[in-house]
């Protein structure tokens, strides 16, 4: 064999080994939804990101619920849900309702917080659980469905249980089409591997 045909065969198994590298380490997949934020002295839109990241060791799926104008206007307790520790998230969990056709499915969960690094105005409520894992938020996500007409966030402040934030985002058919090809990847069981074959 030649010097090229060897540089040649040494390139495609290189390629090959790198993209088998990628696809096991994929990138995470985004989707952000536009909805409207309720309960707060200036009602506005609000978005939620959906994010996931199929690693099977390590990568998470998440929402994010971005809230615009959070510290100029500081119309809710946002610092209290700052941060890993944070006292507002333990005490007052993120509630999550999917509603469609003559059902609903609802969760509570501890939500942490942080001011967006694009827009430190921005302030973002976060919920992720590991990839592949029976959990609340993917028994959540899995049930987004043709039946489904909106996702509702609720978060009560700290020091009022009687004041919270409402983040509504309608579903329509195109919408749940495009969350099914985000989080799919992440909320499937993980492929099994096949057992090595034992030598003869």
């Amino acid at each position: 064999m030649g010097c090229t045909m060897k540089r040649s065969m040494a390139f495609i198994v290189v390629s090959a080994t790198l993209a088998a590298t990628r696809s096991a380490h994929a990138d995470p997949l985004s989707l952000m939804l536009t909805g409207q934020m309720h309960g707060v002295r200036i009602e506005r839109k609000v978005s939620l990101r959906l994010l996931c990241s199929p690693d099977p060791h390590g990568g998470t799926v998440s929402l994010e619920l971005e809230v615009p104008q959070a510290y100029d206007l500081k119309d809710f307790d946002y610092g209290d849900f700052e941060g890993p520790d944070a006292v507002g998230g333990a005490r007052n969990p993120a509630r999550l309702r999917l509603t469609g056709a003559a059902r609903k499915q609802e969760f509570t969960h501890s939500a942490t917080g942080w001011y967006s690094a694009q827009d430190p105005n921005t302030f973002v409520f976060g919920l992720s659980q590991l990839t592949h894992k029976p959990g609340k938020l993917a028994d959540l996500v899995r049930g987004i469905d043709s039946r489904s007409t909106h996702i509702e966030w609720k978060q009560r402040a700290y020091n009022d249980s009687k004041r919270e934030l409402r983040a509504v985002f309608a579903l329509d058919p195109p919408t749940i089409q495009r969350i099914r090809d985000t989080v799919d990847a992440c909320v499937k069981p993980a492929p099994q591997r096949k057992p090595a074959r034992k030598k003869h």
